[in-house]
């Protein structure tokens, strides 16, 4: 018989504020802190699950949301949210190279300094030779979002019209997709961001 047992856990600290609409002027935000840890769906080493715990592909330390809405003159309303977090864990791959035997390379975490064709990736995460590739060892750049509205509301008999302008990362901050990085260790281009938003 064989038997899988993962584990996990979480912690976090989540922290919201809210005013509402009162003098034309409604305000929200939050705040999350959190840190998040499990073994592998699939283990890089069966007969020790053990070592894969460590750092879920699921971990952002910080999350920052608000919103507002504003009531302005002659009818307008002006409503915006802003965006902000950290940069959110990323796994590794070899690229297709299959290391331990097992015909799948999907959870292989090489050594370093035993397969040079894993240097660029341990070079890029300053692993010395004889330290083992951790999970998840990569995390993306933080992102920054800021989207505005402006509307209007028109009485047309017995229906409302309410037209409408957006304008969503107004200040174009590029913002890197944490599912673009190159993830293979043997690449020249490891933990290097493709495209953005």
């Amino acid at each position: 018989n064989y038997t899988f047992h993962e584990r996990a856990k979480y912690h976090g600290l989540h922290v919201g504020a809210t005013k509402r609409m009162a003098n034309g002027f409604q305000f929200g935000a939050t705040y999350l802190l959190s840190k998040n840890e499990d073994t592998a769906s699939t283990p890089n080493n069966p007969f020790d699950i053990d070592a894969d715990y460590g750092r879920s592909s699921q971990d952002q330390r910080h999350r920052f949301t608000a919103n507002w809405g504003v009531r302005l003159r002659y009818a307008f309303n002006f409503n915006g949210i802003f965006y902000a977090a950290s940069g959110q864990a990323i796994g590794e791959t070899t690229g297709g190279i299959e290391i331990n035997g097992d015909v799948s390379t999907g959870a292989d975490r090489p050594t370093c300094g035993l397969d040079p064709r894993f240097n660029p990736g341990c070079t890029v995460l300053g692993l010395a030779a004889g330290q083992i590739v951790p999970r998840n060892p990569l995390r993306s750049e933080p992102v920054a979002r800021f989207d505005v509205r402006v509307s209007r509301t028109f009485p047309l008999r017995n229906v409302r019209i309410e037209p409408l302008f957006e304008v969503f990362n107004l200040f174009n901050r590029q913002n890197n997709d944490p599912g673009a990085y190159q993830t293979s260790l043997a690449n020249a281009r490891f933990g290097q961001a493709g495209r953005s938003s």
